[in-house]
């Protein structure tokens, strides 16, 4: 796209009769919102310290975004998988990857750092790690719904928040340092791991609960964390690591 209109830019799902499912969208641009077909499984994109783009929209198929791809992107207030009217621009079943298809299948390094505008953020379900300091700095950051989805083996009751599964296993270094209004976040209990300051200095969040596959708490993961109320942890953990819970 080289165009100059401030306008929405819809990848297509098709091109020359071929499903479309990788995408490398550079970065200089006066796009406000790119729409990703449910195709799209990875994001080769540079739009680092644009500052233009407000929205970006995804499918729960979308497995990778690589280091730094849209850090500094100050405009940019969200990050979503749309319902509703808006899946109907994706006109067919998502794509399943081949074996063969290989992918990251993470939030790269500092991806999203420092986009000061962002107040919320969908994680697609195929996601299995937010890298190092994925969202960091995103000072306004208020909400962040984790990949989570009913567990296959209690189909009776898939509403139940007990009974649901994920592929997320890891939340890196930082991830989430210096979001200080972030008041709430449910981590899916097949993480396990979390970085040392991943949630250093969000002084919003009143109350985590540390799955029970994470086995270490460590440097300052929650330090500065001063509206924390209430920490469950679970048997399964085995070390709570230097300043942790500091202030």
């Amino acid at each position: 796209y080289t165009g100059t209109d401030k306008a929405d830019l819809y990848v297509p799902k098709f091109h020359n009769s071929e499903l479309v499912v990788d995408v490398n969208v550079g970065g200089k641009t006066n796009v406000e919102r790119l729409i990703l077909p449910d195709s799209v499984l990875d994001l080769k994109s540079f739009f680092k310290n644009n500052v233009h783009l407000k929205r970006l929209v995804v499918s729960d198929n979308l497995r990778g975004i690589p280091e730094n791809s849209f850090e500094n992107c100050t405009a940019l207030f969200k990050i979503d998988i749309p319902e509703g009217v808006e899946t109907s621009t994706y006109a067919s079943e998502a794509y399943t990857p081949r074996s063969s298809d290989i992918y990251d299948k993470r939030i790269g390094y500092e991806a999203f750092a420092g986009c000061t505008s962002l107040v919320s953020v969908d994680v697609p379900d195929a996601m299995q790690e937010i890298g190092d300091f994925a969202f960091a700095g995103c000072t306004k950051l208020q909400t962040i719904d984790m990949p989570v989805f009913p567990d296959p083996e209690d189909p009776e009751n898939p509403e139940d928040p007990e009974n649901k599964t994920s592929n997320l296993k890891k939340i890196g270094r930082g991830a989430f340092k210096g979001c200080k209004q972030l008041n709430a976040i449910l981590i899916p209990d097949t993480v396990e791991e979390i970085g040392w300051e991943s949630f250093f200095g969000c002084s919003s969040l009143k109350q985590i609960t540390v799955p029970p596959k994470v086995k270490l708490i460590d440097d300052m993961t929650f330090m500065l964390c001063t509206s924390l109320e209430t920490i469950t942890l679970s048997e399964g953990l085995e070390t709570i690591n230097s300043r942790a819970f500091e202030e």
